[in-house]
């Protein structure tokens, strides 16, 4: 169970991703348009949210073939094949 069956296979089903800022800094490029960084001290951090997903929800294709491309350089760089 990683990243994919998570994270990727919400945002393939059209769910958007509430976290807080923290880590929404640490993901991927392709996957920041489908978060919604919801401040869980602040009372309007959740109001926030809610109105932050009304909004138009972001094109998901190719969001999985990215990333797929992002691993595999990675893994390529690190086995010296790059």
């Amino acid at each position: 169970m990683g990243f994919k069956t998570k994270l990727l296979d919400f945002v393939h089903y059209g769910g958007w991703i509430l976290l807080p800022g923290k880590l929404y800094s640490r993901q991927p490029a392709e996957i920041r348009p489908f978060c919604i960084v919801v401040d869980a001290l602040s009372p309007e951090g959740l109001t926030k949210a809610l109105r932050k997903a009304k909004e138009p929800w972001p094109d998901p294709s190719g969001v999985n073939d990215r990333l797929r491309e992002r691993a595999f350089r990675a893994m390529d760089l690190a086995f010296g094949y790059a």
